[in-house]
């Protein structure tokens, strides 16, 4: 039995779920049911093309499993509730050193037309919402990677954050969803 239980936490670790922490901005509470990380080496993202090449995108959510490569993926949200998500993109071209320094997340960075080497974003949809009707974009904090690389392990670090004066400090564990 004790097997069984340390396998099923051990599995649970390498798939990226990150057992639960709870992140609250402006009255919005998510809980976090899995983690994954996209990649674009040399390039970037459609949606951020302000921010330097080779950006990465963590994605925390309310909905597991939220990579559709996933064998357990359904569909994704289930659109008949809310959900929150936390997004983290940042560039490791901007930041060569950033294996030893880590990433200093800039006020006023902005997909568009950049400022900082990482756009962290609190998101909020609303009931059979496609899209964000909120986002709150971090003013501050730091963002350490202390484990990367292209292959299939996790995307892992930890991070504290600042959105609308509540600051975040939390850890991910995130699954390449890069297939």
């Amino acid at each position: 039995m004790r097997n069984a239980i340390a396998m099923a936490m051990f599995a649970s670790l390498l798939l990226g779920c990150s057992g639960g922490e709870k992140f609250t901005v402006n009255g919005r509470t998510l809980t976090v049911a899995d983690q994954m990380y996209t990649t674009r080496p040399m390039g970037r993202f459609d949606d951020c093309q302000g921010l330097s090449t080779s950006q990465v995108k963590i994605q925390l959510s309310d909905w597991a499993p939220e990579c559709k490569f996933d064998k357990n993926f359904q569909g994704g949200a289930d659109p008949t509730i809310e959900h929150e998500e936390l997004d983290i993109l940042f560039s490791t071209d901007a930041v060569p050193d950033y294996k030893l320094n880590g990433f200093t997340i800039n006020p006023n960075t902005d997909c568009n037309v950049g400022g900082g080497p990482v756009y962290a974003t609190f998101l909020h949809y609303a009931i059979n919402g496609t899209t964000p009707d909120t986002t709150t974009v971090a003013s501050g904090g730091h963002l350490t990677i202390t484990k990367f690389d292209t292959t299939r392990t996790p995307l892992q670090g930890k991070f504290t954050i600042t959105f609308a004066g509540t600051t975040l400090n939390g850890s991910f564990n995130a699954l390449n969803c890069d297939m």
